[in-house]
């Protein structure tokens, strides 16, 4: 402090009048300081108390409301008991276990075994160790264990199954492989994959200018595209399944076979044969699996339906035979795997199904 105010200070206490102060002055009171003692500094956060905690009173309240609980529920549940007939009783005791003394075993077996927590909860290790103790989960005595084992099927007593054995071994099979076998015995009749089921790489089309389009299905891109000589409109076209022909038929009943390599390369071929044995538009074409036989129909006109012989390209004469005229209009038609049998489909729903003697199987 400056003399001059020292001497100031000491003259109003002679005085006993206050020292004047100057207008707009306010006295320098800092936090935690009185008007008459020095400044307090506020504690660090380290030196802070920690909040109280519930006192041991309050935690003997709790412990006594839950007991009070827990014995008005089991009082409550004796009075049910009372009027409850001793079959249900019994019931209970055989899909539940004896739970009378212990109401929470079983809801925490009905809850089944909870996740351990990872992380911290704050409570007790005793506590922590109590939570985690409960019984391990039974299955419902519903659940049969034998029927999640793999049911195995008995191929030796039945009459049917007992032809697809192949070793004494096999008396019986799970479900997976008399599945696999059955598809098998199947595939094994129709003498091969189905065709329906074949994939191929190279598919043909055609549209409504004479073209026919060949499609490699994998990179979806058009390898070739040729002109079906003298088509003004295709309505149907096939290939042989050795990969060898490409028959092409036309609004005008004209079937162009041609070499299915000349159709890749070239963008006119021509044709091997023209068969014009039909003289309305040609709308199904099917070669027979064995490429001996192609089959051409047409579903606008009665009786349109010729089968010509490869690689002659001659057409057979004495089929269809004129004087039944059974036939009608084709729709469809298609060969067996083995071509023993063709059948065709007609516009009345009837299936007509020949038999080619010149095959030995069907």
């Amino acid at each position: 402090m400056p003399p001059e105010r020292r001497r100031r200070m000491k003259l109003d206490r002679r005085t006993g009048a206050k020292p004047k102060r100057k207008p707009g002055m306010r006295p320098d009171w800092k936090a935690g300081a009185g008007p008459g003692g020095p400044p307090q500094k506020p504690a660090p956060s380290s030196q802070r108390k920690p909040p109280a905690r519930p006192s041991a009173a309050a935690a003997a309240i709790a412990v006594a409301a839950a007991e009070e609980e827990r014995r008005l529920r089991q009082r409550n549940r004796l009075r049910l008991e009372e009027d409850k007939p001793a079959v249900e009783r019994c019931l209970e005791e055989l899909v539940f276990g004896d739970v009378e003394n212990d109401e929470d075993a079983l809801l925490r077996r009905l809850r089944g075994p909870r996740v351990q927590e990872h992380e911290d909860s704050g409570d007790s290790e005793v506590e922590n160790e109590a939570k985690g103790n409960f019984p391990p989960q039974k299955k419902p005595v519903w659940v049969d264990e034998e029927d999640e084992d793999e049911e195995m099927v008995d191929m030796m007593n039945n009459r049917f199954r007992k032809d697809m054995m192949k070793n004494a071994s096999e008396s019986k099979l799970s479900k997976d492989n008399l599945k696999k076998r059955l598809k098998e015995e199947f595939q094994h009749a129709m003498g091969g994959v189905p065709a329906w089921a074949e994939t191929t790489k190279r598919k043909t089309s055609s549209d409504g200018d004479g073209e026919v389009y060949v499609w490699d299905v994998n990179s979806r891109k058009c390898l070739n595209r040729f002109v079906d000589e003298g088509s003004l409109y295709g309505l149907s076209i096939a290939t042989s399944r050795n990969g060898q022909y490409v028959a092409c038929g036309s609004n005008c009943g004209v079937v162009n076979i041609y070499n299915q390599d000349s159709c890749l390369q070239e963008t006119n071929p021509k044709p091997i044969k023209a068969i014009m044995n039909l003289v309305t538009g040609v709308t199904s074409l099917t070669f027979n699996p064995t490429t001996e036989i192609l089959a051409i129909a047409s579903e606008k006109m009665k009786e349109a339906v010729r089968l010509v012989h490869l690689p002659s390209c001659t057409v057979f004469s004495n089929f269809p035979v004129i004087k039944n005229k059974n036939i009608s209009h084709v729709h469809t038609m298609d060969f067996s795997p083995r071509s023993g049998y063709f059948a065709l489909g007609n516009e009345k729903g009837k299936a007509l199904m020949y038999r080619l003697h010149h095959y030995s199987d069907f």
